[in-house]
């Protein structure tokens, strides 16, 4: 089966694999882009994932989670036995537990990172950016101020070049929060971005520290403004924090944020 999979094929395998919730439209973005109109790529995209699902490379989430499915577009993607099989041959990954169906609060916060990736994809393409890497959920480990390892996993690691071949990259760590969180745990998570920064650790491996970009949304408007004042003042009172290091957008607008401050850098 392996030998019959076309680089695209294993593009969205490898999407599935590394994200592990991705829809229709997402995969769209990411690997029908090609295409004279959005229509002709939505057709292909169509086409190619029920192939895929007809070889049990994808599966389908039955259920609707969270309001996110609405027709073919919405239909939400996980890799099944045999890409499972196939995903863990080519990377060598550990085996997964069975499949179960997960909570709509976890669907909807990972298939917000992976949205996010596919945006970025999106608004690189148009402005000419190179995607450097995107990887979601990256483990940190450090020594923490009183001793023992602290530990941080933001949810998604970016670094962007402003053109392809360019020297400057800019890297950037992501948290994603949908209204979910409450401010206690938001600071706590900025603390431990601060004690890493402090540790030193990212600087020596990576020879910089990444700037800290919170992605805030939920589904009415207000809500979502009301949080980022709330966050923001925090940040700004707080006297152990950086506020400057810390930046609060949207998730309408961090896909085009990001790129565009990349290329101001």
């Amino acid at each position: 089966m392996a030998s019959s999979l076309s680089v695209r094929d294993w593009s969205i395998l490898g999407a599935a694999g590394v994200y592990r919730f991705v829809t229709a439209r997402q995969l769209t973005l990411m690997f029908f882009h090609d295409h004279a109109s959005d229509a002709s790529a939505a057709r292909t995209a169509r086409r190619v994932l029920s192939r895929l699902r007809s070889l049990r490379i994808l599966g389908v989430v039955e259920r609707r989670i969270g309001g996110i499915r609405a027709g073919s577009e919405g239909m939400v993607y996980y890799l099944d036995t045999a890409g499972e099989r196939l995903y863990r041959n080519a990377t060598g990954s550990a085996t997964r537990k069975r499949f179960e169906e997960p909570s709509a609060r976890f669907m909807d916060h990972t298939l917000a990172i992976t949205n996010l990736a596919a945006e970025l994809h999106h608004h690189g393409r148009v402005s000419g950016a190179e995607i450097v890497s995107l990887t979601p959920e990256p483990r940190r480990s450090y020594t923490a101020p009183h001793g023992g390892t602290g530990r941080l996993a933001p949810d998604l690691a970016v670094e962007l070049a402003a053109q392809h071949g360019a020297e400057t990259i800019s890297a950037f760590f992501i948290e994603i929060d949908l209204g979910h969180e409450s401010l206690p745990t938001l600071i706590n998570k900025a603390m431990a971005y601060e004690q890493y920064r402090a540790s030193g650790e990212e600087q020596r491996q990576y020879g910089g520290f990444p700037r800290i970009v919170w992605v805030m949304g939920s589904p009415k408007f207000a809500a979502t403004q009301r949080r980022i004042e709330v966050l923001s003042r925090a940040l700004e009172e707080h006297p152990q924090i950086p506020h400057h290091l810390h930046t609060i957008i949207t998730t309408k607008d961090a896909a085009a944020y990001l790129v565009k401050e990349a290329s101001n850098e």
